[in-house]
Formats: structure tokens, sequence, C-alpha cells
């Protein structure tokens, strides 16, 4: 970008990158010595406004230190929905907004200004892997939360082999051949991939993967790994 800058404007931009410590970032950035940063934004509520108002509002937690303001020449677009001019005045209003049509189109509108106006460049959202054994219960997957949410945590020694009952798909609470026999009548079956046409394999049910799924090993396929982990557990009884 800053070469093509340079090209086109006889310009002599330099770029060096940096990797200071996170106390001099925060020391840099609440001075306004910082041309270019990188940093993150963990929600604390799942709603637009916890995005709006830190990267664009003009006393935002980021905008604010990039002087994103209408002092400087940054609140004069009109919102082709709504109406509005001045983002400050759309984010506040927005956010007191019940939901529905009128709340939907400020952001939306918001949403153009942004684009058009490009304050910040997301880049990416990182994704993890999570192990642990199978009898902890209760995680799930929340972006809103950072770390462990023990209260919803417990330990139940219930097997992964103990996939159906009389009702298929619906565990019993013991490992038995009406498990092995609901593993083998997927045998085959492979997660979705978006690569194929149909992203999908017929055999492979929702939920296949983990608790109450017929790919009780976990590598995304059904085989006799899952057939064999489901005979080595023959007998087991959940125990809460």
């Amino acid at each position: 970008m800053f070469d093509k800058i340079n090209a086109d404007y006889g310009k002599n931009f330099q770029v060096v990158l940096q990797g200071p410590d996170w106390s001099i970032i925060l020391e840099r950035m609440e001075l306004f010595e910082l041309p270019l940063w990188q940093i993150g934004w963990l929600a604390d509520y799942a709603d637009a406004s916890n995005w709006f108002g830190p990267y664009m509002h003009s006393f935002g937690d980021f905008s604010y230190y990039q002087i994103y303001n209408a002092a400087n020449g940054w609140d004069s677009q009109v919102g082709s929905r709504s109406g509005m001019t001045g983002k400050d005045e759309m984010i506040d209003l927005a956010f007191k907004t019940p939901d529905g049509t009128a709340r939907q189109n400020l952001y939306f509108d918001l949403n153009d200004i942004y684009i058009h106006e490009v304050p910040n460049v997301p880049t990416s959202q990182p994704l993890g892997r999570r192990w642990q054994k199978y009898w902890v219960k209760g995680w799930e997957f929340n972006t809103l939360w950072p770390s462990q949410y023990y209260y919803k945590m417990y330990k139940e020694d219930a097997c992964w082999a103990d996939v159906t009952s009389a009702t298929a798909g619906v565990p019993d609470g013991r490992t038995d051949m009406r498990d092995i026999g609901y593993i083998a009548g997927h045998f085959g079956a492979k997660a979705p991939d978006t690569a194929r046409s149909p992203p999908y394999d017929s055999k492979w049910a929702p939920g296949d993967y983990g608790m109450a799924g017929a790919d009780v090993y976990g590598d995304r396929k059904v085989d006799m790994r899952d057939i064999g982990f489901a005979a080595s557990h023959f007998g087991h009884r959940n125990v809460p």
C-alpha cells in the first residue's frame, strides 16, 4: 500500500515493524503517538453496539485515539436508510432504540459509513482448539467467555461410546450392542467438506462428531476406530 502511495504521489513513506510490550503500546496510544497499530477486541456483550462504539464513536476505546471525530472532518456522511447525519448521534440513538427495523437501519447506515471511511481495518478472528476429558460436561463455545466458565461445568463419567438407546441418537446411560450397531450403521461417514459438491456425506448425521455422535473416536470420520472404541467400553455405565 505504501509503495503505491510513494509511486503515485512522489512520497517517501517508510514502514518499520516493531513489537513493543503491551504497556508501551497502551502508553503510546494514549499519547497519540502510534501511526499504525494492531490491537484486539473481545466483546463484552452480544450486540452491535459493543463494536460500533469502540471502533467508530468519537469517544470510542480505539477511535478516540485515532481522532476519528467531527472536529477532524469525520462526521458528514448521511445514512441512506435513517436519513441521519453524524455517526456519534447514530451510535448513541441505536444503542437506545429497541430491536426492530429502525435500529437495524441505523446499524446498516453505520456499517456503510465504516466501509466508506475505513477508520480501521479488521484483519482476523483467531480460532483455537480445546481438549478435555470425556467426563468434563457443561463446556460450550461462547465468544463472550474468554476463559473457563466453571459455574456451568461439572464432572460426569459418561462415555462418548454411549451414543444411542431404543431412540436413535439418544444415549441411555450404558454402552452396549445398540451403540455398536448405531456406529456401524454410519460406517464410512465423513464430516462435511465445503470443497465437495454437495459438501456433506449422506451418512453423516447432524451431531455425529462428539457426544451422542457416531464419530466417537473424534477424527471426523466413522470407521473401525469408532467401533473398536465402543467395543472397548462395552458395559460402561454413566455415573454422575
